[in-house]
């Protein structure tokens, strides 16, 4: 449903007319207000529980005073009610609940991790009393890990059920649940082996006290007062969640939420939180790395870059136009994709030049696929606010978790409908209308649909069921689609038909707004969209446009068109689907450069590994999957690494080719080229950002197309090999962080039982598929007739399990695979 305006109610709080929203707990109101009322139990996430009972106050309705006082956290305001917060009754009320709340609680802030932000610690100061009466020994309860991530500390808990809300109402991992009863009772765990924590962390930012901790962080990082915060933005999706960076004495501390209402709600991903070792890491790399006669020497960057420069020198000299080839990362900032495409285009003088993760297909991008790209988009309030969220070959809690956390909340608490389509099942779909459409066939679903829903042409049984599911979609449908559409080889095509679909959402519902945004593959895949890496974008005249895709400039390398090749922050090896034709580039391109922080198997690969400093190592921009517009911002942490911006400007030098632009030069360029880019300036930019709307202005003129193509895997005897993207995976921040190391991660094949049985293979046997070895896992939401693997494992990557599109592949025991049988 759209977002409704907000209604409000005057009631009299101590002895004042005081406006509220009739829509939230008088407690939430009034604190919004100023009004300083204590709670412990009580959280905006949450359902009202009146566990703590430190948030009452005495209600009167139309001067009739009510019997006893009040939870302020369970009563909304209304005409004629009367609040008192600050009369002697409630007042004695809230000291003696402290008291209680203190009978078993230790007296150890000196040495608790949550001192300084510690909700007991504040109100015993502001409401309690100055000494301690209860003189008897205290519960004492030893202490115990409740995940990989977290610390219980029993002593502590003040059995607010907070964190068990949270497991419950929330993430419904429902990994916390409360033992036994009244003074005996307890908080206990309950992980499972095969259930990887996702949000735990939150119950961290949840409690009110120091009870649950972060082991990579209690006892090591000093007090949160010692620390100081730079606001910026989480690198490991298109969320654009908020985020901040801490710091203390030059090392990074830790990463906490930073709440932005209209992205986040301070909700934070696991990966995410704990990332933050990564960024000084001693695997990061500090100095370049020259391989040269099967020889690697470890070099100053300045030499490094002095000797490439000559290298690439002699290369244009011979060779002057489109002899280089550029292929971009998914991570960098905005600023440093401008810069990386100067380089490219007035460095190099190149047209061969692309994003390594394709938007789409390996045909490339056209002006229809840009126009779709960029029309439809909404923000994340109207997407959770739609009546109905359509997600199309995207697993949101993998792909843009705490976007898909909020969207489960709303399908649980305020009755949203959400339809999955997918080639396999998720967590994702407990609460939701999951269509599977069969590896392969996601062109032909989506087109079926919209013949469905406009009455003419071909269909399909999946396509049916979906065109079901959107004949009454209520007020508004908002559509989410992601890798699975990346990947598809019709890519182009996909895209297009989902603009199609969404036309004949609304045809069938004539009253209802519709949406569509894309989930992308990495955090500013949309601000390298913007800065010109899939097509011209903006004003004329800013250079040579892009060959189109990664896998024309991997081609031209290999057919040997290509002098140098330069890689910048892509596992090229790990992730792009034709790892043979990568192979090829990279042994038949004379010079190849690799940029990145830390090391892979592509980086091994390459002539040249120059260094580049994290995400939190400079400022620069990235955009969100709403098209909002957020600043990153370095940490307050002592190790300098270059940017990208820095390094192609530093070569670019050594080359004699003149200075490209400093990162404020490069906002500058992008203020001036787009139209809708923020006028702010670069060093005052919003905290919580800026929302767009992009506009391609483009005559791409289109009709629907109902022909439906062949269906894909009809009569198919071997196991089709699903890469699924995997919040953990092996992506740079997650395996140099050493806490992932105790997770059991997702580098698995998973099968379905039916097709384990039929196959002789038990839960735990390895097997061979293709080219790499696995662990075979029974798990029920993979389709029968195939095998979902995860795809980015650096030991078993999935482009090596099949073809090179991922198709099929036999599988066996890992026994049986060197015997022939």
């Amino acid at each position: 449903m759209a977002i409704k305006d907000i209604e409000y109610v005057t009631i009299e709080v101590d002895g004042k007319p005081v406006s509220l929203r009739k829509d939230k707990p008088i407690l939430w109101g009034l604190r919004d207000q100023g009004f300083d009322i204590p709670y412990f139990c009580a959280h905006k996430w949450l359902d009202p529980l009146g566990a703590c009972r430190m948030c009452m106050v005495k209600v009167s309705w139309n001067g009739k005073p009510m019997p006893k006082l009040q939870i302020s956290c369970a009563i909304t305001p209304a005409e004629g009610m009367s609040v008192e917060t600050r009369v002697d009754e409630v007042l004695t009320a809230r000291r003696e609940q402290l008291e209680f709340h203190l009978i078993n609680h230790p007296l150890e802030c000196p040495v608790c991790d949550k001192g300084g932000e510690c909700m007991l610690q504040d109100q015993t100061y502001e409401h309690g009393c100055g000494e301690g009466r209860y003189t008897e020994n205290k519960k004492v309860r030893s202490d115990r890990q409740m995940n990989a991530y977290i610390q219980i500390n029993y002593k502590r808990c003040i059995h607010c059920k907070r964190c068990v809300g949270f497991t419950d109402e929330i993430d419904n991992s429902h990994l916390l649940k409360m033992v036994s009863r009244g003074a005996e009772s307890w908080i206990e765990s309950y992980p499972t082996s095969d259930d990887l924590p996702y949000f735990s962390g939150n119950v961290i930012d949840i409690c009110p006290v120091g009870a649950l901790t972060a082991t990579n962080y209690r006892f090591t990082m000093g007090r949160p007062w010692e620390q100081e915060l730079t606001a910026s933005v989480a690198s490991l999706d298109s969320t654009g969640t908020n985020i901040w960076l801490n710091g203390r004495l030059g090392h990074v501390a830790r990463i906490i939420p930073r709440e932005n209402e209209a992205v986040d709600v301070g909700m934070l991903d696991d990966a995410t939180r704990f990332s933050w070792e990564s960024i000084d890491d001693p695997s990061r790399l500090r100095k370049a790395l020259v391989h040269d006669n099967g020889e690697t020497r470890s070099v100053k960057l300045a030499m490094a870059q002095e000797l490439l420069a000559e290298k690439l020198s002699a290369i244009l000299e011979e060779h002057p136009s489109d002899s280089v080839g550029v292929i971009a990362g998914g991570n960098r900032t905005t600023e440093e994709y401008m810069s990386l495409r100067h380089f490219a285009t007035r460095v190099l003088d190149t047209r061969w030049y692309a994003f390594g993760e394709d938007l789409a297909g390996p045909e490339g991008m056209s002006e229809m696929v840009l126009d779709a790209l960029l029309s439809g988009a909404t923000s994340i309030e109207h997407i959770l606010a739609a009546s109905t969220i359509l997600t199309i070959g995207t697993d949101l809690w993998e792909e843009a978790p705490v976007l898909g956390l909020r969207a489960n909340v709303e399908v649980r608490k305020r009755h949203r409908r959400l339809v999955n389509l997918r080639s396999h099942g998720s967590k994702a779909d407990d609460f939701a209308t999951y269509i599977d459409y069969g590896y392969g066939n996601l062109l032909r679903t989506v087109r079926s649909a919209t013949n469905a829903l406009l009455g003419s042409g071909a269909r399909t049984p999946e396509g049916d069921r979906l065109a079901d599911s959107l004949r009454q979609v209520g007020d508004d449908c908002a559509i989410l689609y992601g890798s699975e559409v990346w990947r598809d080889p019709q890519a182009r095509e996909v895209i297009v038909a989902i603009q199609d679909l969404r036309d004949a959402i609304r045809r069938a519902n004539p009253d209802c707004a519709v949406y569509s945004n894309a989930v992308y593959p990495s955090a500013n895949s949309a601000g390298a969209l913007l800065a010109g890496w899939f097509t011209k974008f903006g004003r004329p005249g800013s250079g040579k446009e892009s060959c189109g895709g990664i896998g024309k400039v991997l081609k031209a390398a290999a057919d040997g068109q290509l002098k140098a090749l330069f890689i910048c922050d892509y596992d090229a090896l790990s992730r792009y689907p034709d790892r043979q034709l990568v192979e090829k580039a990279l042994k038949a391109t004379g010079l190849t450069v690799y940029a990145g922080s830390f090391g892979n198997p592509t980086s091994t690969h390459c002539s040249f590994h120059l260094p580049l400093g994290t995400w939190a190592h400079f400022d620069g921009t990235v955009v969100s999957l709403e098209w909002r517009v957020q600043k990153r911002r370095r940490g307050q942490i002592d190790s300098v690494a270059p940017s990208l911006s820095e390094l192609v400007n530093g070569i670019s030098g050594d080359m004699q080719r003149g200075f490209l632009g400093t990162t404020e030069d490069m906002y500058s360029q992008l203020r001036h080229n787009l139209e809708f880019w923020p006028r702010d300036e670069f060093g005052k930019f919003p905290y919580k950002g800026v929302l767009v709307t992009p506009r391609a202005k483009l005559n791409a003129n289109r009709s629907a197309v109902s022909e439906l193509p062949a269906e894909y895997g009809a009569g198919a005897r071997e196991l089709v090999v699903i890469p699924k993207s995997f919040l953990y995976n092996d992506r740079d921040l997650l395996a140099n962080s050493p806490v992932f190391g105790k997770v059991a991660m997702p580098f698995h094949a998973f099968m379905n039982p039916a097709d384990m049985q039929a196959q002789g293979i038990s839960d735990g046997d390895t097997v061979a598929i293709g080219g790499i070895t696995l662990t075979a896992k029974e798990r029920d939401w993979v389709r029968s007739g195939s095998v979902v693997v995860n795809d980015f494992c650096h030991t078993a990557p999935a482009n090596s399990a099949g073809g090179p599109g991922f198709t099929s592949a036999g599988i066996k025991k890992a026994s049986l695979a060197g015997s022939g049988a």
